[in-house]
């Protein structure tokens, strides 16, 4: 491999954007409930959803959510149409993809259990009712941060240090080039 002196190197990174919010999430049919989804995406480079491979335009909201990110809203008419099983959402950039799984339950009730007939009961006597004393206040407990939110920071520094040694390397091979000539 030969280096030019006037050769420019340009690095693409493309990010990995997931499904933060309704992933293996369960529907159930008949419920006439809104399914809720959110990506961390970008909204603004957002391009389509799709529901198992197909694009999904009617009976969905879509709309930027917290920090940015992606919120799909799916119509009950939408979800109701889908067989009962496992199917697969996709927030569909410009730059990426966030996929995640989910399950449509059968709606279908069983039928109820007859109600025993209620056998009267005798009336009770009243009795005085103590006055309660009053309990302390808990006092509260700092989180350890088990069920801190996502920031939507999906910055992967593994692959910075390898662009940056890449970098380094070919400015060291180009520096050896010219002492050469």
């Amino acid at each position: 491999m030969t280096f030019d002196k006037d050769m420019t190197l340009y690095a693409v990174w493309y990010p990995h954007y997931k499904v933060i919010e309704g992933a293996g999430s369960e529907w159930v049919k008949d419920s006439g409930a809104v399914q809720r989804f959110v990506a961390d995406g970008n909204y603004k480079y957002f391009k389509e959803l799709r529901i198992d491979g197909v694009a999904i335009i009617d009976g969905v909201k879509i709309y930027a959510y917290e920090n940015g990110s992606t919120a799909a809203e799916i119509s009950a008419e939408v979800m109701q149409k889908l067989s009962v099983g496992e199917h697969t959402i996709t927030f569909v950039y410009t730059d990426g993809e966030a996929s995640a799984a989910f399950t449509v339950k059968d709606g279908s009730k069983p039928a109820p259990a007859p109600t025993p007939t209620p056998t009267p009961t005798p009336t009770p006597t009243p009795t005085p009712t103590p006055t309660p004393t009053p309990t302390p206040a808990p006092t509260p407990t700092p989180d350890p941060g088990g069920d801190t939110p996502g920031t939507g920071d999906t910055n992967m520094l593994p692959l910075w240090i390898i662009l940056a040694s890449a970098s380094a390397a070919a400015v060291t091979i180009i520096a050896v080039k010219r002492k050469k000539d």
